[in-house]
């Protein structure tokens, strides 16, 4: 993910509340948000690159999603797969209490990233950076996580967080079909900041031009957003999780959903031992 803006406890129907943008080169091949065969109680997509996954969920609320740190000055071309996390913690029977400390020995051995993990179930969610210090617990409320640290004020933060707290305040009826549709056009906003408001992190003024909104659309780069995920927990402990996925071809110069939706529905069981 490259985009992932989340509420905890900020809406009093859902008590998560989150949706993100995946952005990644067209060339990338990716599997779209199922089931997976060898582990059923995991939904979310696959890198059919180098496996893993950027955003999952299990049926009893166990969730993952990872973003890079861009900083192109620290790159370790032989370094281990990101998605790699995120498979590790959805995967783990039992959970393991002690990811954090996983993370905290081994992040050094990956190029540069964000990790959000935890359980939806309660609304308790974890964040840690290789870039940071220790791992820590999130607040409740609104929250923005890009290619920096969370909730740096990168001007595509700052408007989504902004834009998910109108959205949850005045969406007020539990309908999350509804909210839900909200949510994905909220992130195919494309507008981009003045250069003043862009951030500096060693890719130069074009790209950072590109990659300051909240949906990408680089096109001659063959790079942009491959699609949208809305995640909603219900406090009757039902999940709405719903994929919006975009072409990667990106040759008519506007969204095309040909590539489809994926929705499911599903309530949170107990984690079993």
């Amino acid at each position: 993910m490259c985009l992932i803006l989340f509420a905890l406890n900020a809406h009093p129907d859902y008590p998560v509340v989150l949706a993100a943008n995946r952005d990644e080169f067209t060339k990338r091949p990716a599997h779209k948000a199922h089931w997976w065969h060898y582990f059923p109680d995991i939904l979310g997509g696959i890198d059919l690159e180098a496996g893993g996954t950027w955003l999952g969920i299990t049926r009893s609320g166990r969730f993952a999603a990872i973003t890079n740190v861009r900083d192109l000055s620290n790159i370790n071309p032989d370094a281990p797969s990101r998605g790699e996390l995120t498979y590790r913690f959805l995967t783990q029977t039992p959970p393991n209490a002690d990811f954090a400390e996983h993370l905290e020995r081994k992040g050094k051995l990956y190029n540069g990233f964000n990790m959000l993990w935890g359980s939806l179930a309660e609304a308790d969610v974890r964040w840690y950076s290789n870039y940071g210090q220790s791992a820590e617990q999130v607040a409740v409320g609104v929250h923005g996580l890009s290619n920096a640290l969370l909730d740096t004020p990168w001007h595509k933060v700052e408007k989504g967080k902004t834009a998910m707290t109108t959205i949850l305040r005045d969406h007020t009826a539990p309908n999350p079909e509804h909210l839900t549709a909200e949510l994905l056009a909220m992130l195919q906003d494309r507008t981009r900041p003045d250069d003043a408001q862009l951030p500096n992190t060693g890719v130069g003024i074009e790209w950072e031009r590109q990659l300051s909104s909240l949906f990408i659309h680089a096109p001659e780069r063959h790079y942009g957003t491959r699609c949208s995920t809305v995640v909603l927990v219900g406090k009757n402990q039902t999940v709405h999780f719903t994929e919006q996925r975009f072409t990667p071809s990106f040759e008519s110069g506007v969204l095309d959903t040909s590539l489809g939706q994926s929705a499911f529905s599903f309530p949170l069981l107990s984690d079993m031992p």
